[in-house]
């Protein structure tokens, strides 16, 4: 109802976001608003603890997995620098 005159649109795909996210820019990202190190910390953990199987891990150095319940969240703080 409120949404004015736009002048252009930009289309993408989303779907290789996730795994291309940096983790140290979420990182200093999160460090501009959050000021509790040991939650920056627990997240570094959570990006960095990997996933797989019970005898091979693979550890992320980049990206997300799509399977955990923070990850959109993580992917939209992300995300929010390009949105403004």
């Amino acid at each position: 109802m409120e949404f004015g005159k736009v002048n252009w649109f930009i289309e993408g795909c989303i779907d290789e976001q996730y795994p291309s996210i940096d983790h140290k820019i979420l990182v200093k990202l999160l460090r501009c608003k959050i000021q509790d190190e040991p939650f920056i910390d627990l997240v570094f953990k959570y990006l960095r603890g990997g996933y797989g199987e019970t005898a091979k891990i693979k550890h992320m150095k980049v990206g997300l997995t799509q399977v955990s319940l923070i990850s959109p969240i993580l992917s939209n703080i992300y995300m929010h620098v390009f949105d403004v």
